[in-house]
C-alpha cells in the first residue's frame, strides 16, 4: 500500500483494523519489488493515524516520511496496538522526517514487535 500526498494542507490520514500480509516480492539478494509493505510519503498532513493494525510475512513493514512547511501542518502522529511479525528483508518501522521540517511528533505505545528478519539493513 502506497499513499503519497503533497499540497498546502491534506487530509487525515487513519489506517485500522488492517491486515497487511504477504506483500513484495523477493528478488535477488537484498532486492524486492517494493521498499515496504505499507509506505506513507506525506507533506502538510497534520494527522496520522495508525492503529490496531496487523502486519506480517511482508517484505519491510511500515514506512513513514513526513514533512511540513511550518509547525501549523507539522504532523501529529500516533501508531498503537499494532502487531509486526515474520517481515524479512528491509527495516519493519521507518520513521523519517525531511531536514527542513523538524517539527513532527509522533506517539507510540502497546506495538508487538517480533520474529522479523532484517539482515540486509543497517540497525
Amino acid at each position: 500500500m502506497k499513499y503519497t500526498s503533497a499540497g498546502e494542507m491534506n487530509p487525515i490520514v487513519t489506517m485500522a483494523r488492517n491486515q497487511f500480509t504477504g506483500n513484495c516480492q523477493d528478488l535477488y539478494g537484498n532486492f524486492s519489488s517494493c521498499q515496504s509493505a505499507v509506505f506513507l510519503d506525506i507533506q502538510n498532513t497534520r494527522d496520522v493515524f495508525f492503529h490496531n493494525n496487523y502486519v506480517a510475512e511482508n517484505i519491510g513493514g511500515l514506512f513513514i516520511r513526513s514533512g511540513s512547511s511550518g509547525s501549523a501542518t507539522a504532523m501529529k502522529g500516533v501508531l498503537h496496538n499494532n502487531v509486526f511479525v515474520n517481515n524479512v528483508k528491509k527495516v519493519v518501522l521507518h520513521i523519517e522526517g525531511r531536514t527542513t521540517s523538524p517539527y513532527q511528533d509522533l506517539k507510540m505505545y502497546r506495538n508487538y514487535m517480533t520474529r522479523n528478519n532484517v539482515s540486509h539493513e543497517g540497525i
